[in-house]
């Protein structure tokens, strides 16, 4: 906006938010170590979660060729939650190690996001930065594609999640590898995600709505 020679006293920072207060209910509702047992996952497996629908646009293949590459990986657990029609080909190239969730069983967003380390998001073209910002207040760091709109400024590489050239599943599987062979790697950047989601609360945007109708009606 500054570009376009917008001064810095008429901009007012109001971000794409989620009422914490629903998430924070969640995280009482679920336990961690209850959903991973029933899901056949263990304690030291590190879980990448793959939460969309599986077509095309979502890009779940990219997930499913970066999965086949790592499958070998004892300490690796790979979760499709959606349906879709790529569903027969994903789990023909990725069966081991995964697990196919639909949606129609999944009790709550938090039931998975519970039991997840790291949440991947494979979109060439994801629009609204909800999808990253809920995972980040569940403490998760997250992998998105560089196409991604909140990979401009929820994900910072390195400390809140990685983003991966779009399409490219070579790239997508380097990054999972990192967290493999660092098992607190997904805490600590989880950690980090939660304190920068703070910035896009619910209070931040109201406040800034507040500041915006009090500049022009002043």
């Amino acid at each position: 906006m500054k570009a376009n020679g917008i001064k810095a006293d008429r901009i007012f920072f109001s971000p794409h938010i989620v009422d914490e207060t629903v998430i924070a209910s969640e995280k009482r509702k679920y336990n961690r170590d209850e959903v991973r047992k029933s899901l056949g996952i263990k304690r030291r497996d590190t879980v990448f979660l793959f939460n969309d629908m599986l077509e095309e646009e979502s890009r779940p293949m990219v997930m499913a060729e970066a999965v086949a590459k790592l499958v070998e990986i004892e300490n690796a657990k790979f979760i499709f939650a959606g349906d879709g029609s790529l569903l027969n080909k994903i789990q023909s190239l990725c069966n081991k190690n995964s697990i196919f969730l639909s949606k129609k069983k999944i009790d709550g967003a938090g039931y998975l996001l519970c039991a997840t380390d790291v949440l991947v998001i494979c979109s060439d073209t994801c629009q609204w930065s909800r999808t990253v910002n809920v995972p980040m207040n569940w403490e998760l760091p997250v992998i998105v594609s560089d196409g991604c709109i909140a990979a401009r400024d929820l994900v910072i590489d390195g400390y809140t999640g990685y983003s991966f050239y779009k399409g490219d599943s070579n790239s997508l599987a380097v990054i999972m590898k990192r967290f493999l062979s660092s098992p607190n790697k997904a805490h600590r950047m989880g950690f980090a995600a939660s304190s920068e989601t703070k910035n896009y609360s619910l209070k931040q945007s109201a406040s800034a709505i507040i500041d915006a109708i009090n500049y022009v009606t002043k």
